[in-house]
Order: C-alpha cells, then structure tokens, then sequence
C-alpha cells in the first residue's frame, strides 16, 4: 500500500505587511508618547500652581499678624532708613523640608520712590542671622515639607496684602537668591507672558507682575523649559476687580 506523505507549507509575512506592521506601531508609540508627555506637564503645571497659591495663601495669613501687630519688620529689609515701607519682595529657596542658608527681602519706601533695597537675610551671620531665623520660622509655617523650589512672593505693605506669589520648580534656577541682578534676568522670561500691574498712578513703587493666562504660562514652559506656578492670574479676577494696566 502507497501511502502519501503531505507536507504543509506555512506562510510567513512579506516584506511590505512587515513594514505596515512596524509603521502602525510607531504611529501608536509616538501618540502615547504625546499623550504621556502632555499629562506630565499638565500634573508638573497643576503642581506648580498649587505651590504658588500656597505661598499667596501662607504669605496673606502672616501678613494678617503683621497688621494684627502693626510690625512690618518681618519683610522690611532695610529698617534703618527710617521711611515707611510700601513694598517688599521674598525670595526664598527650599529642599529637602529645609529653606537654603540666604533669604532675599527687597524693599521699597515711600521717599525713595525709585530706588530698590535688596538685602539678604543669611543663616549664622552676625547681622542678619536672627533676622533670617524669624524669616526661616515664618516660611515654614506656611508651606508643607512636600515644597521644594524656589518661592516668589510681591507684598504690598500699605494694605498689608500679598499681590501674587510664584514658584519656581526646583533646578530651573540656580544662582543664589541674593544675587538680585541674576534673579531679575531670571524675571525676564516671566515678564514676557505677565504684565506689570499697579493700583494707583502714583504708586510707583507698588508695581507687581502678574500672568495674564494658563496659556501664556503653557507658552513660556515650552518656550524657556522653566516649569513655574503662578498666583493669581488676570482671569481670576473678574473684570471689575482687575487692577489698572501701567501705560
């Protein structure tokens, strides 16, 4: 008896269903790339925001006890001028549950209209180091030990009211916080998307910036690679409670 032995033959793929295969799955890789990288920077944005409104936050209480007390010595960092303050400026860096060994106070007076007085509080100094405790205790009181970046906070003194307060995620800036020159180049690329601000024409020494829109801080992230929170924005107030635009 003949018997047959059949074989069977397996076909495999061609070269070109190969190629639509590889093809297809890049598409897909690179879309999921996209979207991943989109919620990232929309988690890193929210986070950034929300440390932002913690200083604002943080920053109004401790100014409501320095009314309370009617001491504005905390943020004065010039007190020897003997004038009365109207504006301050905070600048503080933060890692690891710790602020870093300098805080930066710049000050503004009502008869040095025009003139700016950055000094730095330093822990263990001579001069300035009890001045940089009550700084460091002030700080920590108001953020979590999650914080970790550089915090910006723009104080109106006359009304005892923070303007805006701002972060900065940590390693986007590395210079010290009393190198005010440095810090203000580093300004530069906020105030491209913000506009100054102030309340009356006269109060030349109470302008502030202020971010205009989400979008314009989506812009300046792409743009400068700085992941940075801001609060308030124009859009969080309404239209009649928005302060006056500097001409």
């Amino acid at each position: 008896m003949n018997s047959k032995k059949f074989g069977s033959r397996v076909k495999g793929f061609t070269l070109v269903e190969m190629l639509v295969v590889i093809t297809i799955i890049a598409i897909l890789a690179g879309i999921t790339s996209v979207l991943i990288n989109g919620f990232q920077r929309d988690a890193r944005m929210e986070t950034s925001d929300n440390y932002a409104k913690m200083l604002y936050t943080g920053f109004q209480n401790q100014l409501i006890q320095c009314e309370i007390k009617q001491d504005d010595s905390l943020f004065d960092s010039t007190p020897s001028i003997n004038d009365d303050l109207v504006y301050a400026e905070v600048y503080f860096k933060m890692e690891a549950a710790q602020v870093s060994d300098k805080i930066l106070v710049a000050s503004r007076y009502k008869t040095t209209s025009l003139s700016i007085h950055p000094l730095a509080a330093e822990r263990g100094d001579a001069v300035t180091g009890e001045w940089f405790n009550e700084l460091e205790a002030a700080i920590l009181s108001m953020v979590d030990t999650s914080f970790e970046g550089l915090g910006v906070i723009f104080i109106d003194y006359e009304n005892y009211t923070v303007d805006s307060a701002m972060y900065v995620e940590k390693g986007s800036f590395t210079s010290d916080v009393d190198n005010y020159p440095d810090m203000m180049i580093f300004l530069n690329s906020f105030n491209t998307y913000a506009d100054e601000y102030y309340w009356s024409p006269t109060s030349v020494n109470k302008t502030f910036r202020m971010l205009n829109t989400s979008a314009d801080q989506m812009e300046c992230i792409e743009r400068e690679g700085i992941y940075f929170g801001a609060y308030p924005t124009v859009d969080d107030f309404i239209a009649t409670a928005r302060p006056n635009l500097s001409p």
